[in-house]
């Protein structure tokens, strides 16, 4: 049986979702200057996402500091705005061998979302940043509860994993 490309990624995606893990020795992450104090969490203020510096070690980069940050962006700050909702968590985080991080929300990401097209795209940029701009990676795919899904809110295609190129067009696009 022949699966094309993108089948066989997905059927990975599954299987490392239902508790298989690749080891280091296939995978190799790679290492951040380990002199840097923080790390950025993108948060939302006055339409506008803004970098916030979090304290927290540098260490190995691997998917548990992934996961770590991210619920430092759900956590938010006191003085931004929230991008993610509240009670959303981090179930699960892995990467492929092309270095495309596969993010598995629960389901309040969804069903907690305010909607709107700025805000759907508000909560994905700052998910995508703030990956971006704390690990090298390639691209990032959202999933929810372990499944692919087409969109948060029914604005922004996450069929497909999304790229720094996308989301800087993106935040490009912010209203004035």
């Amino acid at each position: 049986m022949k699966f094309s490309r993108s089948t066989l990624s997905l059927l990975i995606c599954v299987s490392l979702l239902q508790g298989f893990a690749l080891s280091q020795d296939v995978l190799p992450l790679p290492h951040h200057d380990s002199s840097r104090r923080g790390y950025y969490i993108y948060l939302e203020n006055e339409g506008r996402l803004v970098p916030v510096t979090i304290k927290m070690p540098w260490e190995e980069f691997d998917e548990e500091k992934i996961k770590s940050v991210l619920e430092s962006l759900i956590a938010g700050e006191h003085e931004y705005t929230r991008t993610v909702p509240k009670n959303t968590k981090v179930k699960r985080i892995f990467i492929d061998a092309t270095l495309i991080v596969y993010i598995d929300f629960s389901g309040e990401i969804v069903k907690e979302h305010p909607g709107g097209v700025w805000t759907e795209t508000l909560t994905v940029a700052s998910i995508c940043r703030t990956v971006f701009s704390n690990f090298e990676v390639r691209s990032v795919k959202i999933l929810v509860e372990g499944k692919e899904i087409e969109t948060i809110a029914g604005h922004i295609d996450l069929k497909r994993p999304i790229s720094r190129e996308t989301v800087s067009t993106w935040l490009k696009e912010i209203p004035e």
